[in-house]
């Protein structure tokens, strides 16, 4: 039978818990403050919170906390949707699992300030399996408090598109990471309408150059690439993406490392502005009144 410890999330504002020695960046530091920490909500596994705060919180560098998360996230343990700011603890119902049909229904406000996300999705389906395998009650509690946001139809046609898209391109980079593209090709399928390679500007070559150099592949163009030129991005500012997460093991894979990734435009933006505060991120020191302290006991 399980052995069970409560722990108060307001420890991590106690003053002389302060005073110990901090946890050193590692995954199961990390682990165990994503089960605790003062941002957790009352619905078991699920809450708001972005790796900058995070890091800040733990006094970890950026680096250090993405290196500690992906080891949770390898064995399964945490999920997250980085731009939507959404924390998912899929194991955490099974451990806390709620005393009643009312305590369910007390999640509906932390429920309702999650944004919506597929991670959200995938964390509703979770919890109506786990409480519908306890009782009837609980399931009609958590239908009425957590309802399934209906995405709207042009959303999801658009999405879909999107994917599709992106697909393509990435195929496309692929296929020229692999240095030749066959002589003869047959026409593509009518169902999609490919664009073709753009051809590589002097910016883009050195660009493609110095990814090819630090990932060991031997693309030739990008239209995401030759977009951002366009737009008038500096060589600068595409190399600085580039040096930046290719100090990145994780990033340094020809998996990961490509044009489709670094460059295209929403992503771009968050790379370029990773890239510019990295001089400044060389060490996170913890503050007072951090943004996921919610309530007077919390503030240290």
């Amino acid at each position: 039978m399980a052995r069970y410890r409560k722990i108060d999330v307001r420890i991590w504002g106690d003053d002389r818990f302060r005073r110990l020695s901090s946890i050193p960046a590692c995954g199961q530091g990390l682990f165990l403050y994503l089960l605790t920490a003062p941002g957790t909500t009352n619905v078991p596994g699920l809450f708001r919170a972005g790796e900058a705060g995070l890091a800040e919180e733990l006094g970890w560098t950026p680096e250090a906390f993405r290196e500690a998360f992906r080891e949770a996230f390898r064995e399964g343990l945490v999920k997250a949707d980085w731009k939507a700011r959404v924390i998912w603890i899929p194991n955490a119902i099974r451990y806390n699992a709620p005393e009643s049909p009312n305590v369910v229904r007390s999640w509906r406000m932390a429920w309702d300030e999650i944004p919506e996300c597929a991670l959200k999705s995938e964390a509703h389906g979770t919890l109506r399996a786990f409480l519908g395998g306890l009782s009837k009650a609980f399931a009609e509690a958590f239908a009425e408090a957590c309802p399934q946001a209906s995405p709207h139809p042009l959303a999801n046609q658009e999405q879909e598109q999107e994917q599709e898209q992106e697909q393509e391109e990435e195929e496309e980079e692929e296929e020229e990471a692999r240095g030749s593209a066959p002589a003869a090709a047959p026409p593509p399928a009518p169902r999609s309408k490919r664009r073709a390679p753009p051809q590589a500007s002097e910016v883009g070559t050195r660009v493609l150059a110095r990814v090819n150099a630090l990932a060991g592949t031997a693309y030739r163009a990008s239209p995401h690439l030759e977009a951002r030129v366009t737009e008038g991005v500096t060589e600068a500012d595409l190399l600085a993406v580039v040096e930046s997460l290719g100090r990145d093991p994780w990033w340094r894979g020809t998996v990961k490392l490509k044009p489709s990734a670094l460059f295209r435009p929403e992503r771009f933006v968050e790379h370029l502005g990773a890239a510019r505060a990295q001089p400044q991120e060389t060490s996170v020191e913890p503050q007072r009144g951090a943004a996921y302290r919610m309530w007077v006991d919390d503030i240290p």
